[in-house]
């Protein structure tokens, strides 16, 4: 047999196995795919097990390489410093994304909305705390290694930075491998978010957007870890464990009762069979216990029935305190259906800037506030030393008022705390004194705000050392300033008059002109009432005119005139710059904004309602009246209204939370709930009048009633005035506790 044949005889014997050959290869090539397939999503799994280990290890990561609390462990004055340091470090790098975000984050965790410029680095040795130094020294290093990702600025800007430290090179290498340990783990992302990292799990799961997280942050305006002294938290415990045992709890109310141990930490199963002692405890707190014992009622019934129980006996919350429990409740339940009073303490504790800084950087977090301020939760220890100091700002905690009793260097500024009536004076380091008026403060929650010819000065009234300081506002805008500002804010928008020098006919006036400043960005513009005419116009002078303004969240009303149209009210959207007229006034209702100038206060708010106290004293006849009568106005519809107060004449008035109070010609003193539309008399004789003799022979004495003369003024749950002509000064004060008034003497 030759080599062909055998060749031959090879193929012919290979044939019969060919076809089971490609079909093993392709049956292996299948196998190899699947393994590889599987292969592939082992990996994505492993992926997903990495990023969801990440996710539960970046608090515990953050703080072992972060050991210390910027918040906590640095004083103000170092907040500051480290805010102005990393603007500062600015000008040395690139300032990428990471860099931005990095910042931001700082400062929104310290607080510092407006960081000094040009800070000068070597102030930094003047700093005595070591441990704040170092503080600093890692701060300054996270936010440079962000730029490219090692350390070589240490060499860079040894000069220029660095030498004024005083950290020795093992604090140093202790930095670098905190700030390496992290790099390594969650990259340049999570050095940029490591003080803005929220590591609340119930955040992250809830995903409720930044308008529910809002609502829910309304509906429940305490923390029951935090507002509740021990004694308070057993009498809620006793409440709650009473209630369930009156009734078989359904599903509804077990949910209730497991929230509130689980994010309460509430230990009702101890509470067993104990009488709550509600006695004792301040309103506040019985406000608190009232509206969870009344969320958990609700949710068994769907009523309030179950508060005829005598249970609820000794509870001292008022019923409009009820009343807006009540409505809350409704509202959660109208929005977020009766699941939402459960799912709302879920989000107790959490910090708001886990939801509102997106919705606030998109306009959305401001709505119209309608602000329901009654007074209540001012002590008498605090009313007797704010007593007949009129324009006094509210605070959280505080009352602030300008001593206006005496002249020039010797006027002073005080805080009053609201519950204890502590009393200390905040320094005002202005040249001029005599520039200080009390029309020109205003304040929000803890920040007070001063203004005058120079700018704008913000303090932080708290239990900390009290200190203004000027904020780097741009107000250049204004040519010529007035001496009364009326300022209004809150968290997020200042708003004050100025005027402007403008020409018409040959000559020259001053424009009244409100501006309004962004207190993040602290950007100031213009706003223009009416329409806008040429200085040559002849409505020059009057389109541009403001009578007042309220500021209500991101929404400014104003009254102005309107060309030859008249006066009316507008509504103008700071976020959009939208401007709508709301509602047109006549001549009766032109002050319904307008700033006080006197001493007594004619204009008033409460919720949704302005109201202006009127009198005869109009200057147009067609309102000459004896009757006295006020106007207001609904802010939500715009309509707007003129009640007169029958049986009220030849009063003086003025207004305090939603009473419009009347002093008539007989020394009585009344008052007008514009809520209810009831009238009640406060006191019958009162010494607030002053009299004159009249007549030659048989002299009679004739009640004099002038505004520039009466002085009084409401302060929580008391009414003080100033005896007309006394000598030495004679307050009195009275009291005012449902039908029942007292009056006595107050000693200055």
């Amino acid at each position: 047999m030759g080599k062909k044949d055998f060749v031959k005889g090879m193929e012919a014997g290979a044939k019969p196995f060919e076809q089971k050959f490609k079909e093993l290869s392709e049956s292996t090539e299948k196998v190899g795919e699947k393994i590889n397939s599987r292969l592939d999503g082992l990996g994505d799994i492993m992926d997903t097990v990495i990023d969801d280990l990440s996710d539960m290890q970046k608090k515990e990561l953050y703080h072992l390489n972060t050991p210390y609390d910027l918040k906590e462990d640095l004083d103000e004055d170092e907040k500051e410093i480290l805010a102005a340091l990393l603007l500062r470090l600015s000008e040395f790098t690139e300032n990428n994304e990471y860099q931005k975000k990095f910042i931001r984050a700082v400062n929104a965790y310290i607080e510092i909305t407006t960081p000094q410029a040009g800070l000068d680095i070597s102030c930094i040795e003047n700093i005595e705390n070591v441990s704040s130094q170092k503080i600093l020294m890692q701060t300054a290093m996270e936010y440079l290694y962000l730029a490219d990702g090692d350390f070589s600025f240490l060499d860079d800007l040894e000069e220029e930075v660095f030498e004024h430290f005083c950290v020795n090179r093992k604090g140093i290498r202790e930095i670098e491998g905190y700030i390496e340990a992290v790099s390594n783990a969650v990259g340049k992302e999570g050095i940029a978010e490591k003080y803005g990292f929220v590591p609340e799990e119930k955040a992250e799961e809830g995903k409720i957007d930044a308008d529910t997280f809002r609502l829910y942050k309304e509906a429940t305006p305490y923390d029951l870890l935090e507002d509740l002294s021990e004694q308070e938290t057993d009498a809620l415990c006793a409440v709650l464990s009473a209630l369930a045992e009156k009734t078989e709890p359904d599903e509804l109310q077990i949910r209730y009762l497991e929230i509130m141990k689980s994010e309460a930490e509430l230990d009702i199963d101890s509470a067993k069979g104990r009488t709550p002692e509600i006695d004792g405890i301040e309103t506040d707190a019985q406000k608190i216990i009232l509206q969870v014992a009344m969320e958990y009622g609700f949710l068994g019934n769907g009523n309030y029935d179950f508060m005829e129980d005598e249970l609820f006996d000794d509870f001292s919350v008022n019923k409009r305190g009820i009343r807006q429990i009540k409505d809350m409740i409704q509202k959660v339940c109208d929005e977020k259906g009766i699941d939402g009073v459960i799912e709302k303490y879920d989000y107790m504790g959490v910090d708001e800037e886990a939801y509102g800084q997106g919705a606030k950087e998109s306009g959305k977090a401001q709505k119209p506030q309608f602000p329901e301020d009654d007074g209540s939760d001012i002590s008498e220890a605090c009313a007797d030393q704010v007593n007949i100091h009129h324009h006094y700002v509210v605070l959280t905690d505080y009352l602030v008022y300008y001593d206006e009793k005496v002249f020039g260097d010797q006027r002073k500024l005080y805080c009053v705390h609201k519950k204890t009536g502590e009393k200390r004076e905040i320094p005002v380091n202005v040249a001029d004194k005599d520039k200080i008026k009390a029309c020109n403060f205003c304040g929000h929650e803890t920040y007070l705000y001063f203004i005058d010819d120079s700018g704008i000065y913000r303090a932080e009234i708290s239990e900390k050392e009290l200190c203004f300081q000027k904020m780097n506002a741009d107000l250049s805008i204004r040519r010529k300033y007035s001496e009364e500002f009326f300022p209004q804010c809150n968290e997020r928008y200042l708003v004050f008059m100025g005027g402007v020098k403008t020409t018409y006919f040959g000559g020259e006036t001053e424009k009244r002109i409100l501006y309004v400043v962004d207190l993040d960005t602290m950007e100031s513009r213009e706003l223009l009432a009416g329409e806008d005419y040429s200085d040559e116009s002849r409505w020059a002078y009057t389109a541009s005119e403001f009578t007042g303004f309220r500021l209500m969240g991101n929404m400014l009303y104003y009254n102005a005139s309107s060309g030859s149209e008249g006066h009316c009210i507008f509504k103008y959207d700071l976020t959009t710059g939208e401007k709508e007229q709301m509602a047109e006034l006549t001549f009766s209702n032109y002050d319904c904004f307008n700033p006080n100038d006197y001493v007594n206060d004619t204009t008033g708010q409460y919720g949704k309602y302005i109201f202006c106290s009127q009198d005869k004293d109009s200057n147009n006849e067609k309102y000459l009246r004896e009757d006295c009568f006020y106007d207001c106005i609904d802010m939500e519809s715009g309509t707007v209204s003129s009640v007169i107060l029958q049986g009220v004449t030849n009063a003086a008035t003025f207004s305090a939370y939603h009473y419009v109070y009347y002093l008539l010609k007989n020394a009585s003193l009344g008052r007008y709930d514009i809520l209810t539309g009831k009238k009640q008399m406060v006191m019958k004789n009162t010494k607030a009048v002053s009299y004159y003799d009249e007549g030659v022979f048989r002299k009679t004495r004739t009640p004099l009633i002038a505004k520039s003369e009466i002085q009084l003024q409401a302060v929580g749950k008391w009414v003080y005035y100033k005896e007309p002509h006394s000598y030495p000064e004679k307050i009195h004060k009275i009291q005012i506790d449902g039908a029942v008034c007292t009056e006595r003497k107050f000693e200055v």
